[in-house]
């Protein structure tokens, strides 16, 4: 993860290249760019200062909206890149300046001096067709992926990260907000990982569904509405066990916050 930067807000519309697909509609305060990604392969979003959500889009296409805002400074200096990789696969990047977007997303250093110069934002909204994987990386900004049909990794360093779905790997990680993890039924067994410094986390799991369940939290309590077979002694902040027929691992560890495991719905 990169280091923070606080940035404040005002309106303005970032442009894209037309480097991977489709044309980039901009109509002075917003941008849309749409098309293709391969069937089960992997759109990465990388930001910087904002929110990213990812939504099930309604048909085979990749939808991208955008809106950027600026209080100081040229935001035109901050720009968003679409790249396709060689195997079909999207990368979606908002740069400052010194960056640049390669297959991995976002590189180059936050230390650029005209960073300081700037208070720009930038929030992304994904509409992505079903099974296919997600990383998303934002420094400032709350995630939220909605629908996920595969698997799933999200980290934010200030904000809140919320997962609703996935199948296989889901991984949530933030320093500085709370976690939401609601995991659909899987067709697969798989890891479901929630890690906070400063934050909550909250799961939700769908009735019937067994998970092998390691929790641990330094400041904060651990509390479960599910029936859970424990494993050994129970210690403080600590609870490890089983629920159901277990088969998926639950791992979740947070230092200054609370965990609560409870049926979906509730």
């Amino acid at each position: 993860m990169r280091s923070p930067l606080l940035v404040p807000l005002a309106a303005f519309t970032i442009a894209l290249p037309l480097e991977a697909q489709g044309a980039v509609r901009d109509d002075g305060r917003t941008l849309a760019w749409e098309g293709t990604i391969a069937r089960g392969a992997v759109l990465r979003a990388d930001n910087v200062n904002g929110s990213v959500r990812v939504v099930a889009g309604l048909h085979d296409r990749v939808v991208i909206k955008g809106t950027r805002t600026v209080r100081k400074g040229d935001g035109s200096r901050v720009t968003a890149e679409v790249r396709r990789r060689g195997d079909g696969g999207l990368v979606v990047c908002v740069l400052w300046p010194g960056q640049r977007c390669d297959d991995e997303g976002a590189r180059g250093s936050s230390r650029d001096r005209e960073w300081r110069d700037l208070q720009v934002e930038v929030d992304l909204v994904v509409e992505l067709p079903a099974g296919s994987p997600i990383h998303v990386e934002t420094v400032n900004g709350r995630v939220a992926v909605v629908q996920a049909s595969s698997w799933v990794k999200v980290e934010s360093v200030n904000g809140s990260v919320e997962i609703d779905g996935g199948d296989g790997e889901v991984t949530a990680e933030t320093v500085n907000g709370s976690i939401r993890l609601r995991p659909a039924r899987p067709s697969r067994s798989g890891t479901w990982r929630a890690e906070a410094v400063n934050g909550s986390v909250v799961v939700e799991l769908p009735t019937g569904v067994g998970a092998d369940v390691d929790v641990e939290t330094v400041n904060g309590r651990v509390t479960s509405d599910l029936p859970i077979t424990v494993n050994g002694r129970m210690e403080r902040g600590e609870l490890r066990g089983r629920i159901g027929a277990g088969g998926h691992s639950l791992k979740v560890e947070t230092v200054n916050g609370s965990v609560t495991i409870r049926p979906a719905g509730a």
